[in-house]
């Protein structure tokens, strides 16, 4: 089965063409991204393990030829425990990992191409606190504030002496979000 949507500008101008091809379990397998005049830019195709998430995803260009991929991992409880964005060569350009100690903690985890750690946060998604580290030394802390239906209102990142480096600043109106940011105090 195919799919057609259309990205638009304005209320006519049409941008761009996205046709999705589905799999027999009513998954993207496939997804083509084509200009105005119905051309293939470029394309994604995605593979499955157990679930619905997908584990490898892989764009071409309109040549055939490998621009990026991503491969993810998931446990048993279907969380994702890790990504990687290769380069065309092959080569890892992101790695990140995903740690869950307990049901209010989660460890986000950004390694180098060798698999160095260079930089953790741990996050409290009870309290909306996080903790970020730099090669083990914490240099900032996040702390957000929610209102009744647990959409954030404010959130400040703290350097490691206790200044306020960045604020920002949610109200909602209907579906609208409305964002102010401070940064140094200057907004």
């Amino acid at each position: 089965m195919k799919i057609k949507s259309q990205k638009t500008i304005g209320n006519t101008r049409v941008y761009e063409h996205f046709v999705n091809h589905f799999n027999s379990k009513g998954l993207v397998e496939r997804k083509d991204y084509m200009n105005i005049k119905g051309e293939i830019e470029f394309y994604t195709l995605f593979q499955y393990g157990l679930g619905v998430n997908w584990i490898s995803k892989k764009e071409f260009n309109s040549k055939d030829e490998i621009q990026v991929s991503y491969e993810r991992e998931f446990d048993n409880l279907n969380r994702e425990i890790k990504s990687k964005e290769l380069t065309a060569e092959n080569q890892i350009w992101e790695w990140h990992e995903k740690q869950y100690p307990d049901d209010e903690t989660i460890i986000y985890i950004s390694k180098d191409e060798n698999g160095a750690i260079v930089h953790k946060t741990i996050e409290n998604t009870k309290s909306g606190e996080q903790i970020r580290f730099r090669n083990e030394k914490i240099y900032a802390v996040i702390k957000e504030e929610h209102d009744k239906e647990k959409r954030i209102i404010n959130s400040k990142t703290i350097n490691n002496e206790g200044k306020v480096i960045e604020e920002n600043q949610y109200k909602y109106i209907g579906t609208t979000k409305l964002w102010k940011l401070f940064i140094d105090g200057k907004y």
